[in-house]
């Protein structure tokens, strides 16, 4: 494709995203962008249309982008527009105020990113069995042993055990000491072999604490917001529209599907229309990323929304937004 053309290509996309109206060969001359007459522009245009990047609805209207106008667009025309000081510090703050909570931040980050977009965004969540990050034992009860299980994903559980059932409690000098022997079981697979008393009861309760956490299922769960924004979009005044789109969003709690990557560089993919493996979601766009949260859990953010959604800044805010919460 010749510059010109791209740069056409450019303006007719560019133009359609912000008005959800046909474009004309008039409106683009009128702009100025390109110092050529209106008699060229007509002409790029119908050779872009021949090549199948853009259409017309009828013979009088102006120009709307097919699927392969936008995929050109995606990959090279568009530039993207970082999230500005504003939008950064939304999401930021709102993450920070729920920080440690990992269903709370997934939660906020699906529901701020829908409110800057003004689209839909499902974020999968799919949680590991956590694996035990450090053990802590405290002497601050009469008679008893405090004892405090750390998990990877932040859960921190508590237990109580009473001195008089421990023989390594009741033989361990200081709470010093009786800590540096448990985390040497624990955390020394060699020590863990050797020393004796596998059956105390201080051992017993801590491993039980462990293996209640460690032996959880693996679950599943699709958090979807910003329904109402996406339907308030024009491609979808209609009832049927409105309707389709409706049932294309619940299907995904039931039926989820594999978005394929498209735009690796940048670790964000883009679906368009056809290239989304539901036909539900022929007239929809999906731009999404992984994220992991350490080792507790992990899924795609994805935003949906129209083809007509807003690239050059959906796919920057959403893998700002992926590494924010990964971190």
């Amino acid at each position: 494709m010749s510059h010109r053309s791209n740069v056409l290509l450019g303006l007719v996309i560019d133009q359609y995203l912000t008005t959800a109206s046909p474009v004309s060969s008039n409106s683009i001359f009128q702009s100025k962008t390109l110092s050529v007459s209106s008699a060229t522009i007509r002409g790029e245009l119908a050779r872009l249309e021949d090549g199948g990047f853009i259409t017309h609805k009828h013979t009088s209207s102006g120009r709307i982008p097919c699927d392969l106008g936008y995929r050109h667009y995606v990959k090279d025309i568009m530039r993207e527009e970082p999230p500005n000081f504003k939008e950064r510090f939304t999401i930021e703050h709102q993450m920070h105020q729920v920080q440690g909570n990992i269903d709370r931040r997934i939660a906020i980050t699906a529901s701020v990113l829908a409110g800057l977009i003004k689209n839909a965004v499902v974020i999968t969540k799919k949680y590991q069995p956590s694996a035990l990050d450090d053990i802590k034992l405290f002497d601050i009860l009469p008679g008893r042993i405090l004892i405090l299980v750390v998990f990877v994903d932040g859960v921190v559980k508590k237990q109580l055990v009473d001195k008089r059932t421990s023989f390594i409690i009741r033989m361990t000098p200081s709470i010093e000491s009786l800590n540096k022997l448990i985390k040497n079981y624990f955390f020394n697979r060699e020590a863990n072999k050797k020393m004796e008393f596998v059956n105390d009861s201080l051992i017993m309760t801590i491993q039980s604490v462990i293996s209640g956490e460690e032996e959880g299922i693996i679950n599943e769960e699709i958090i979807i917001e910003g329904a109402t924004h996406l339907m308030a979009q024009p491609e979808f005044e209609t009832k049927e529209s409105m309707l389709t789109t409706y049932d294309a969003l619940a299907s995904l709690k039931y039926e989820p599907f594999t978005i394929q990557k498209t735009h690796k560089k940048q670790r964000v993919s883009v679906s368009i229309g056809e290239e989304i493996p539901k036909n539900q979601f022929k007239n929809l766009s999906v731009v999404s990323t992984d994220y992991k949260i350490r080792d507790a859990a992990s899924g795609k953010i994805m935003v949906i929304g129209p083809k007509r959604i807003s690239y050059q800044k959906v796919i920057p805010l959403v893998r700002y937004v992926s590494n924010l919460l990964s971190n």
